[in-house]
């Protein structure tokens, strides 16, 4: 049987809370005979190389412009063919539905977010994140 191959998509390499749980679970799937790659959209990875196992793969795709970089999203994710696509931040979940979607991709696809989608403040993103939000495999 071939090694599931899972995708982290993350916003930015950081020690932030939401890097340290992809660190987490990447090195233990790592353990478990996966093969994982960590990707950022946008930052170099210099200081959190030590949060991750050395046999997690992590790619920066340095994605500044947010409608320029989707095609060239869609088709890093179409050619990589991961098995389980997971994103967990807002704004990157919504770019992932977006490609995974238009990259017509059969793989799981799990988003996470880590916000009250009800606060009166994020009212108008609350209703695009919930609309987006039904495209994905897992919530």
């Amino acid at each position: 049987m071939a090694h599931k191959r899972i995708c982290f998509i993350i916003a930015a390499f950081s020690d932030g809370g939401v890097n340290r749980v992809v660190a987490n679970l990447s090195n233990e799937f790592v353990k478990r005979g996966m093969e994982v790659t960590v990707v950022a959209l946008s930052s170099k990875y210099s200081e959190t190389r030590s949060l991750y196992n050395d046999e997690v793969k992590l790619e920066c795709l340095n994605f500044f412009r947010v409608f320029s970089f989707l095609p060239l999203f869609w088709f890093f994710l179409k050619n990589r063919q991961y098995d389980v696509v997971i994103s967990s931040v807002e704004f990157v979940n919504v770019h992932t539905i977006v490609a995974h979607t238009f990259a017509g991709l059969h793989s799981k696809l799990i988003v996470s977010t880590h916000t009250d989608l009800t606060a009166e403040k994020k009212q108008n993103t609350s209703l695009i994140l919930k609309i987006v939000y039904r495209l994905s495999s897992i919530l």
